[in-house]
């Protein structure tokens, strides 16, 4: 037998509030996340911040061009997408910097760790395609809205945080203004002689 233990009920004029809220959480969150990333990153940190920016246009053209409304679950999604995006581009810096720690050349270094990182990237992502596919089938209302939103963020991750990064730090090395170890976050100390 069920019986009800518990029951809330929220107005229009809260609702509204949380919505505001979450959103000024995320925007909040986002902005020390840029920071983070240029700080720590240097060079493709601000690679990073472009693609990230680009990722939230792109995001929310999509949602415009579904004629969906962003709801408390849908800013969830879009925030933890933002999420995965950062985790996307601190992985790819990172196999770079350890390449780089290693003794290897820039070209080297950034070869090497894109193709390092990209299996863990790509393997992250379809993980999360996977659980955000199952919620989309067996969810309902607020849950599948949730799904759509983080299966969005996915594919679109991929394009701007993924392939446009690693086209752009591409770019960026073989333009040769950004050829020296701490463009890149590593200290000449930190490098290790072959």
């Amino acid at each position: 037998k069920v019986t009800e233990k518990y029951t809330q009920s929220v107005g229009a004029t809260l609702g509204q509030k949380s919505l505001e809220e979450t959103a000024l959480a995320g925007a909040i969150a986002s902005v020390l996340i840029l920071l983070f990333m240029l700080v720590f990153y240097r060079a493709p940190g601000f690679i990073a911040v472009i693609c990230m920016i680009i990722y939230v246009w792109m995001l929310l053209g999509v949602f415009w061009l579904m004629g969906a409304t962003l709801t408390l679950p849908g800013i969830a999604a879009f925030i933890l997408g933002i999420g995965i995006a950062v985790d996307a581009n601190i992985i790819t810096d990172e196999r770079i910097k350890e390449e780089l720690r290693s003794g290897k050349t820039l070209h080297s270094a950034l070869r090497s760790g894109s193709k390092n990182s990209l299996r863990t990237i790509i393997d992250a992502h379809v993980t999360t395609a996977i659980a955000g596919a199952v919620l989309f089938y067996m969810g309902q209302g607020s849950v599948k809205g949730f799904a759509v939103v983080l299966l969005w963020s996915i594919i679109i991750n991929v394009i701007t945080n993924v392939l446009f990064t690693r086209f752009l730090l591409h770019l960026l090395v073989q333009s040769g203004h950004f050829a020296k170890p701490w463009h890149f976050g590593v200290k000449e100390s930190e490098i290790r002689a072959l």
